[in-house]
């Protein structure tokens, strides 16, 4: 199963509504479950440590591929889909940060 998940806590389900829907969109046009968290998997961590936790769900439940989006990430092109990136050998995708000069790292906001 191909599966769209994103994890939007009750404090900030209003300020998300909008990304909702986008998700949903993307989710739907690509082909994905969409599933929308509103729990954390482990409470005492901030939510961040959650999308390891939700991921590790999913690929036990044999979803293939996983798009683990923050709730604040929103798609502006409905017609590509993100698990192209995942070609051959490439496994994991992500978006490289420029913002620091002092060493590249990998945003956890958005992963495939």
């Amino acid at each position: 199963m191909r599966l769209l998940t994103s994890i939007v806590t009750p404090e900030i389900a209003e300020d998300c509504k909008l990304f909702r829907k986008n998700h949903e969109e993307y989710a739907e046009a690509c082909g994905y479950r969409y599933s929308c968290n509103n729990q954390l998997v482990w409470d005492k961590l901030p939510a961040s440590f959650s999308k390891i936790g939700l991921i590790l769900r999913a690929l036990e439940a044999g979803c293939d591929p996983i798009l683990f989006v923050d709730a604040d990430i929103a798609f502006m092109d409905y017609t590509f889909d993100l698990a192209d990136l995942l070609i051959n050998d490439y496994w994991l995708a992500g978006y490289r940060q420029r913002n620091c000069l002092c060493w590249p790292y990998l945003c956890g906001g958005l992963l495939v």
